[in-house]
């Protein structure tokens, strides 16, 4: 059997007397082939794909033909199988292909291959396979071939498939604090149509932003004082939306600090702050403005804060701003104390007096 021109050359010893020879062959389909010669040999063709024929030579004379020979038995070659599935696991990075039985196979092998010269192949005497590991970002060429021990199949028809998408990498974050936005960017992954950027928070407050294959950033937007998120970027195509970067940190801007209150001892001429801790924040600076121009500023790491030894005679505007680890809050609503008249200065309730002892507290005088 020639599996290239898909004919077979019949020989035979020759007889005495004959004048030629008829050779005959027969499928057990009743499919048909027959060829005739004046020496020992000729080649069948017109077989039928995936076929056993039973072959038979007659002598021929002016008179009569011989009896036919003793049968010998021709194989084809399988016949060819067509692909009719091919399913990506985006999670495994493999496929799943499914074809069409083949007439006079035995096995199959199925090979995908990428433009970059990567080749996967997957064996089998079923009519599906697994094809494993496939590269990220690759688009494959899939052909399945059909085999016996004679010869191979043609190839069947090619299907195109598209790996998942490379994840994306150095993803960088540029916080604005004021706005409550960041700007995402990241290197992309090959094979990506699209991008999809997610911010979950550790209190379970979530922003996302989309870009396309052509974009390397996109902004965030709505982030939530005081909480930090965990940012990934995902690579997306039309198979698949799993291909994630690793996690990057980000911590939004601390809250602003809230009923802020300025109290005088009249005896110590010292004011003391006190104000509700502000979510996300790591330390605090308190400020304390005259109106003559003179200002104080007061650093601590809890929620209180004690200027000592106010010039008397001066009204005072007090402000707080929360420090985070990568933003300051904007400043608090202003607390007003005039140290020339104690009684007239906001006071606060006795519990709140009583948070303003214990504390760790620094200061910074400034003119």
């Amino acid at each position: 059997m020639d599996c290239a021109t898909k004919e077979a050359a019949v020989s035979w010893k020759a007889s005495q007397g004959v004048l030629s020879y008829a050779v005959s062959a027969l499928s057990e389909q009743q499919d048909t082939a027959a060829c005739v010669s004046t020496g020992p040999g000729c080649t069948l063709s017109n077989l039928r794909c995936g076929r056993t024929y039973r072959v038979q030579v007659l002598a021929l004379d002016n008179i009569c033909s011989s009896l036919p020979s003793r049968a010998a038995m021709l194989t084809t070659e399988p016949c060819q199988p067509n692909i009719t599935a091919a399913v990506l696991d985006c999670y495994t990075d493999s496929a799943l292909l499914d074809w069409t039985h083949s007439e006079g196979a035995v096995s199959y092998a199925t090979t995908a291959r990428a433009a970059n010269g990567d080749a996967v192949t997957c064996t089998t005497n079923s009519t599906n396979c697994e094809l494993a590991p496939l590269e990220c970002g690759q688009t494959y060429t899939v052909t399945t071939v059909a085999s016996n021990p004679v010869c191979d199949s043609d190839a069947s028809a090619s299907v195109q498939l598209d790996s998942v998408p490379c994840a994306p990498t150095a993803v960088v974050t540029e916080q604005d604090c004021a706005a409550n936005t960041a700007l995402v960017s990241w290197q992309p992954g090959a094979g990506a149509d699209s991008y999809l950027v997610q911010a979950f928070g550790v209190e379970e407050h979530e922003v996302s932003c989309e870009s396309g294959a052509a974009a390397r950033s996109c902004l965030l937007p709505g982030l939530q004082c005081g909480f930090t998120y965990n940012i990934t970027v995902l690579a997306v195509n039309s198979e698949c939306n799993v291909s994630e970067s690793a996690v990057t940190v980000l911590h939004a801007a601390p809250c602003v600090p809230s009923v802020v209150l300025a109290y005088l001892d009249c005896q110590t001429d010292a004011v003391s702050v006190a104000w509700e801790a502000s979510k996300g924040a790591v330390s605090y600076t308190t400020v304390a403005q005259g109106n003559g121009g003179y200002s104080v500023l007061c650093n601590s790491s809890g929620s209180t804060c004690q200027f000592a030894s106010l010039p008397c005679g001066l009204s005072y505007n007090v402000t707080v701003a929360a420090l985070g680890v990568a933003c300051s809050s904007a400043e608090s609503a202003v607390a007003q104390i005039d140290t020339g008249n104690s009684r007239a200065a906001p006071q606060p309730g006795r519990e709140a007096l009583r948070r303003l002892t214990g504390q760790r507290v620094f200061f910074v005088l400034t003119h």
